[in-house]
């Protein structure tokens, strides 16, 4: 799982119920990060490859506004969590 997950055909949004609750409450990091992503790949493919770069980018604004030790690589993790469709 990404930092950022398909809610339906072409919309994506950052995975908050995944996230620490300091950031998964935090209205203006969701702006924040809405603007960046809207700026950066509205209109890009929705491949594997996009998501990769979209989660990147996520983890790139998180880590910039909240410097602690850790937190990418906790963050950056979460593309190790499969959901029950993923288990196989």
């Amino acid at each position: 799982m990404r930092a950022v997950v398909v809610t339906e055909p072409g919309k994506v949004e950052f995975s908050f119920m995944w996230a620490p609750l300091f950031i998964a409450q935090n209205p203006d990091l969701k702006k924040e990060l809405d603007k960046v992503l809207s700026a950066e790949f509205v209109g890009k493919p929705m491949t594997e490859e996009t998501l990769d770069k979209m989660h990147e980018r996520v983890l790139d604004v998180i880590c910039a506004k909240f410097r602690m030790r850790g937190l990418r690589d906790y963050l950056d993790a979460m593309k190790y969590v499969e959901g029950p469709e993923d288990a196989g």
